[in-house]
């Protein structure tokens, strides 16, 4: 079953009135935090919260298409597609459990 609605049919009690005026700018506290480089070069930025007994670890990397050279773009693309095709060593079936077992 399918209903045509003329454009004039419509309804027209949507609101009319003006948005609200914007807020006023705050100024934004960022938390003390520590910063260091371990001996294989890992950055660490340290930013300690003692509200809660919890630890919140974030690893990020410098990957991707971010880190493609000039030269050479879409190599990041290129391999994050050929990870399921497999290898003359892996089966791709194997490449997916290797993947699923550091967290991917």
């Amino acid at each position: 079953m399918s209903m045509v609605v003329p454009v004039n049919a419509q309804t027209n009690d949507w609101p009319n009135e003006d948005p609200p005026p914007p807020l006023l700018r705050r100024e934004v506290v960022f938390p003390e935090f520590e910063t260091w480089t371990l001996d294989n070069g890992l950055r660490v930025v340290y930013v300690g919260h003692h509200e809660q007994p919890a630890v919140n670890v974030r690893l990020l990397l410098r990957a991707g298409a971010s880190s493609d050279p000039s030269d050479k773009l879409g190599v990041a693309a290129l391999v994050g597609q050929l990870l399921d095709q497999g290898t003359t060593t892996r089966t791709a079936p194997e490449i997916a459990g290797v993947i699923d077992n550091v967290g991917g």
